[in-house]
C-alpha cells in the first residue's frame, strides 16, 4: 500500500511539474518584486514584429513595401508611403519593447520605474495592435487577434507609482499571416484614402511612444526623500 502511494504521489508530481503556464500560452508571465506580494504580472518579451526581406509581419498583418521607398519620396503612391511609415514605426517599437524587456528586472526594487517601464510596454504593444488594424483595414487583410488583459498583482503599488491599474494589454504570439492583397491608389477623400490618414497617424503615434525615455533607475527613493523633507 505504501508502495502505491508513493508511485501515485511521484506521478501526480511529475503531472504538475510537466503543466505549462498559462500565463505563458496567453502572453504574459510573473517576475519577482520587491513589495508585496513579491510579483507582478508583465507582459511576455516576443517580438512584435516579424521580419522577412522587404515584409514586416505585424502580429499576423503583412506590410510589403517597395524597396527603396523614402518617406519624402514623390514617386510612389500615399498608400507606399504609409505602409513605409508604419514598417518603420513597427520596427522602431520592436527595438524600444526589447530594450525594456531586457531593463524590467533591473527594476524590480524601484516602484516607479518599473511600472513605468511595464507601462510603455503595455502602449509599445497597444500602439503596434493599433498600427497593425489600420493596416489590415487598409489592405484588405483580417486585423490582428485581440489581446487578452495583463492582471496587476500590486494594484496599489502601481497605483501609488501614477500607473493605471487596469492599462495592461499582453504579448501573445501573433498567428501567422496570409499574404497582403494588392491595392489600388485610392482618389483623394474616398474612403480608402481616408484609411491611409488612419494608417499614418496610428503609425505617427507608435513612433512617438517608442521614442520616449526608459525611466530612470532611483525614482522611487527619491520620491521617498522628497515626501520626508
Amino acid at each position: 500500500m505504501n508502495s502505491l502511494r508513493l508511485a501515485l504521489s511521484l506521478s501526480l508530481a511529475l503531472l504538475l511539474c510537466a503543466c505549462p503556464d498559462t500565463h505563458q500560452r496567453i502572453g504574459y508571465h510573473r517576475i519577482t518584486v520587491g513589495w508585496a506580494p513579491g510579483y507582478e504580472n508583465v507582459p511576455d518579451c516576443n517580438p512584435l514584429i516579424a521580419m522577412q526581406g522587404k515584409t514586416v509581419d505585424i502580429k499576423g498583418v503583412n506590410v510589403t513595401t517597395p524597396a527603396g521607398v523614402g518617406i519624402g519620396g514623390g514617386e510612389f503612391s500615399r498608400e507606399d508611403k504609409a505602409l513605409q511609415t508604419a514598417s518603420e514605426a513597427a520596427q522602431m517599437a520592436d527595438q524600444k519593447y526589447t530594450r525594456l524587456c531586457e531593463l524590467l528586472p533591473s527594476y524590480a526594487n524601484d516602484q516607479k520605474a518599473f511600472y513605468g517601464a511595464r507601462d510603455q510596454m503595455f502602449d509599445l504593444i497597444r500602439g503596434t495592435q493599433q498600427v497593425a488594424s489600420a493596416v489590415a483595414a487598409q489592405t484588405g487583410q483580417a486585423p490582428p487577434a485581440p489581446q487578452p488583459a495583463v492582471p496587476t498583482a500590486a494594484s496599489s503599488a502601481a497605483a501609488d507609482a501614477g500607473a493605471n491599474p487596469g492599462k495592461g494589454i499582453a504579448n501573445a504570439p501573433a498567428a501567422s499571416s496570409a499574404p497582403t492583397p494588392t491595392a489600388s491608389p485610392a482618389p483623394a477623400g474616398s474612403p480608402a484614402a481616408q484609411g491611409i490618414n488612419q494608417v499614418t497617424n496610428a503609425a505617427n503615434h507608435l513612433k512617438a511612444v517608442a521614442k520616449k525615455k526608459a525611466p530612470a533607475k532611483g525614482t522611487s527613493k527619491k520620491k521617498k526623500k522628497d515626501d520626508a523633507s
